[in-house]
């Protein structure tokens, strides 16, 4: 359902892709799309290559988010990443995106909010048991955050037209539209 709200034309810079789910689905979707897909785990990043749909729209590459400056963007995805980070490095992370936004921009990032509900508490035990099997690399561990440290972190780092939505994942996911043409809540 995330991909509903991802414009349906531009460049879309999918930071932390994975094996590129996401980016292939947004690709197939509309030939108007083209997605830059960037993940540090070389295996994930083959598998994404290997299943693009559509590789004409869809390129991934193998790199480290902090390395770098990000090709201009109209739109960046930071799905399910930032917990992987500690904070100095979520405020970087967040600023390069920034940076890279042409205008009329717009920043989605899913993040499990940590309340301290049972839900919260699935999550952050599913991300720890997949890092300790080796399906998510991370070097840090996982640093979950609450939705207010979220918030003031986003507004920290220039964001500052910010819609949540908690009704796109399950658990405890919440889903954080950033910019300035924030689609209005179904």
């Amino acid at each position: 359902r995330i991909s509903e709200i991802i414009p349906r034309g531009g460049v879309i810079l999918d930071l932390g892709q994975g094996c590129g789910l996401l980016a292939n689905l947004l690709a197939a979707q509309s030939t108007r799309r083209s997605v830059i897909g960037m993940d540090y785990d070389a295996e994930k990043v083959a598998a994404a290559r290997k299943s693009a749909v559509a590789p004409e729209r869809m390129t991934s590459e193998v790199r480290n988010i902090l390395d770098g400056e990000f090709p201009a963007a109209d739109t960046v995805l930071l799905i399910d990443v930032l917990h992987y980070w500690p904070p100095a490095d979520q405020e970087k992370i967040l600023r390069k995106a920034n940076a890279c936004l042409k205008k009329g921009w717009r920043l989605v990032m899913r993040e499990s909010c940590q309340d301290g509900s049972l839900k919260s508490k699935g999550v952050r035990f599913a991300e720890l048991f997949a890092t300790f099997i080796g399906h998510n690399k991370t070097r840090h561990g996982v640093i979950m955050n609450s939705r207010g440290n979220y918030l003031e972190l986003l507004k920290r780092t220039g964001f500052n037209s910010v819609q949540t939505r908690d009704d796109l994942g399950w658990r405890s996911n919440i889903v954080f539209i950033c910019g300035v043409d924030v689609p209005e809540n179904n």
